[in-house]
């Protein structure tokens, strides 16, 4: 009778983690690739659905770098961009501040606002004249300043030292 009820519990015990390991195993192969998301982001009918796919794209930080970038020129949906402007801050991308600076002089304002921020705390400085609701025109001078600050900071030895430790930490050395 012992023997019976050591049988039942191991056989329970059997199903539940093999249960919990299969669920587990299922789940994490259909996790979307960034190319996916991506693709979901730009060409979902639902704006709902476009704006959950970036904002889980934006999550995966550097593994998604050039599919975020991709989302952030093609888009027109704002909360999409402003999801990818976020990514690559969190990620401190110096590879997207091209596209970041043009950001800031996108037709939508939230847009503008989220790349400044971005750009501002990537390059660590704050350019007197720069607002995301003026003119153009005037948006255009201070983000001329903004790229002669990136083009100086783009051959600093310190930014290859930079980008090489965050190398290293992203690879766990």
């Amino acid at each position: 009778m012992a023997n019976n009820r050591l049988f039942v519990l191991a056989g329970v015990l059997s199903i539940l983690v093999l249960s919990w390991y299969g669920w587990g195993w299922i789940s994490s192969s259909s996790k979307p690739s960034p190319q996916q998301l991506a693709d979901t982001a730009l060409k979902s009918p639902n704006p709902q659905e476009k704006e959950r796919a970036a904002v889980r794209l934006a999550q995966m930080e550097y593994t998604a770098v050039p599919e975020m970038c991709r989302v952030l020129q093609e888009s027109d949906v704002p909360a999409v961009k402003a999801a990818m402007i976020q990514g690559l801050a969190v990620d401190r991308d110096f590879n997207s501040m091209d596209t970041l600076l043009n950001a800031m002089n996108d037709p939508i304002l939230l847009v503008r606002v989220r790349a400044a921020g971005a750009v501002q705390r990537m390059l660590q400085i704050e350019v007197p004249g720069y607002r995301p609701e003026a003119p153009p025109e005037e948006r255009l001078k201070a983000i001329k300043i903004y790229r002669a600050e990136w083009e100086k900071m783009r051959v600093s030895p310190a930014l290859k030292n930079f980008r090489e430790k965050l190398n290293q930490s992203r690879q766990g050395l």
